[in-house]
Parts: structure tokens; sequence; C-alpha cells
């Protein structure tokens, strides 16, 4: 089925984006592809079984519920930037958890963190290192988080992970008619 290959290109577009978060370049260009082909398995699914007569029935009860979920929804608008406009701004945070106090107080530390468009670096003072951090034995420790400018209550992984579940199980569920 070919809406399911469509839906193996949003996992690896996914990878690539947790493999290249230090390349925010590249980070970007991942970023876009990820949520076009995304979008595009729906597409795909409608192109590939509009024939058959189950079909428009299911999938137009599916589409309602598509409009209703608001992961879906966020995603095909950041998609809908990505293509019309430009791609979304991504929002980095950072904290940073070192044992040595003059590491901690280095300014280059933060230079040595590279985020996408606007990054904050948080670094922890030795004094107030969790407890869990600690007993781990670390040395340091690089926290990182990613958010979709203007949506940052959502970690943007998060996200992505929740719209390949709901993907997913749309997929699955056309599948088991077939």
């Amino acid at each position: 089925m070919i809406a399911r290959e469509k839906y193996l290109e949003v996992i690896y577009f996914h990878d690539q984006l947790n493999k290249h978060v230090d390349e925010p370049e590249v980070f970007k260009y991942y970023l876009s592809a990820f949520l076009q082909a995304f979008r595009s398995v729906t597409f795909y699914l409608q192109a590939e079984f509009s024939e058959d007569a189950r079909f428009g029935p299911w999938y137009a009860k599916k589409q309602q519920e598509m409009k209703t979920d608001p992961v879906l929804r966020f995603l095909n608008e950041m998609r809908r930037l990505t293509v019309h406009v430009n791609t979304p701004r991504v929002i980095g945070r950072f904290t940073v958890y070192v044992r040595d106090a003059m590491t901690a107080e280095n300014e280059a530390m933060k230079a040595l963190i590279k985020g996408p468009d606007t990054s904050t670096v948080n670094i922890v003072k030795p004094s107030d290192l969790p407890e869990e951090f600690l007993k781990s034995g670390d040395l340091a420790r690089v926290e990182r988080q990613f958010y979709f400018e203007g949506y940052e209550e959502r970690d943007l992984f998060a996200l992505c992970l929740q719209g390949i579940f709901n993907l997913d199980r749309l997929v699955g569920e056309w599948e088991a008619f077939l």
C-alpha cells in the first residue's frame, strides 16, 4: 500500500530530525520534509483507494475526526506554512548541568550548544544541581527541548510523535478493511 510507504517516509524524516538537532540548517530541511511527507499520507490514501466503494464513507468519517484532532490540525497548519510561506521557526531550550564551577560560569559553554532559530541556554550552577544528576555520576549533561514558535507548550518531538501515532492508527484502520 502506497500510503503505508509514505507513512514510513514520515518516520524516516522524524528520525533524521533527531539525528540533526545540532545542525540548524539541515534540521530545517528535514522538518520541512517531515511536514510535507506527513500530509502526503492522506493524499496517497485517497488517491489509492478512491475507487473502493467502502473508502468514501469511511474516509468522510475520518476527515471529521481529523478536523477535531488538535495535533493533526496543527501539523497540517505547519505544513501549509512550510509550503506557502516558510519553514516554521523552531525554538530550542537547553539546560546544562555541570559539576565544575569554572565550566558553569564559562560563557563559552553557551557557544558550544547549537540550536535552531532562537535558542536559550540555562546553565545550572553546581550549587543548584538536582539530586538525580548528582547521583548519576555524570560530569555534564545537556537536556534539549525544541518547540514550534508560538506553540511552546508542547515539545516538537513529542508533538510529531503524537501525530505519527495518530497517522498510524488511521492507516491501520483502513488496512484492516483490506
